[in-house]
Parts: structure tokens; C-alpha cells; sequence
């Protein structure tokens, strides 16, 4: 795994996960194992799956649609202008900051240089 730097991100380019999200997934791959060998069993979830459906059962609907029609589109809508001001506000800071950090090294060194600098004038 990559050292982290003193500011405690990674350097650029390099992850803290270099090996992603795990692909491994037990529960689903057993599953799926289990329906391949025997489809009877897959053919009735999906007729117990309809028929709860076909008798009102909301959730067994919305199962059946999310599958096939994929889920809704959700939208988001800010009313409050507020907020966007102060979206907009903290965007703002967070770059502020940003710029600061980047700055910082360069002023310690500077600072450093001068201190130096003095210290060879008097001698």
C-alpha cells in the first residue's frame, strides 16, 4: 500500500485501494450457482414474485419494475436560494483553503530563507 504524505492524502496518482472494490460477491455467486443448476427453483421465485405482485403487493411490483424498466430517474430541486448561496460559499472556501495549502510550503521556505538570510548579514 502507498505511504501516506504528512497532509494525509495519498500522492497524486497513487490509491489508497489500489485494487478497487472487491469483485467477490458469496452471497449472489452461490445464488446464482444454485438457479444455473436447477431453473425450476428460479421459475417459481419468479411466479411467487408475480403473483404477489398480481395481488396488490406494492413492493413485488416495484421488484418486478426496478428489474425491468430499471429505477426512476430522481431529480433534485433547490428551492431555497439560500442554498445555493451557500453551496456556493463553501466552494468558494474549500478553493481558498485549497490555494493556502499549496501556498503554505513555499511561504515556510521563504520565511526560512530570510531567517538565514539575517543570521549571515550580522556575522
Amino acid at each position: 500500500m502507498e505511504k501516506k504524505r504528512n497532509s494525509g492524502m495519498f500522492a497524486p496518482g497513487k490509491s489508497g485501494n489500489p485494487s478497487g472494490k472487491s469483485k467477490l460477491k458469496p452471497l449472489s455467486d452461490r445464488i446464482r450457482m444454485i438457479l444455473a443448476q436447477e431453473p425450476e427453483r428460479a421459475h417459481k421465485i419468479a411466479d411467487a414474485l408475480i403473483k404477489e405482485a398480481e395481488g396488490g403487493n406494492l413492493q413485488a411490483t416495484a421488484m418486478i419494475m426496478d428489474r425491468l424498466e430499471g429505477r426512476p430517474t430522481q431529480s433534485l430541486e433547490i428551492t431555497d436560494a439560500r442554498q445555493v448561496t451557500e453551496i456556493a460559499e463553501i466552494d468558494r472556501r474549500i478553493d481558498e483553503l485549497s490555494n493556502r495549502l499549496r501556498v503554505a510550503p513555499l511561504i515556510d521556505a521563504s520565511a526560512e530563507d530570510v531567517e538565514v538570510d539575517d543570521e549571515t548579514t550580522r556575522h
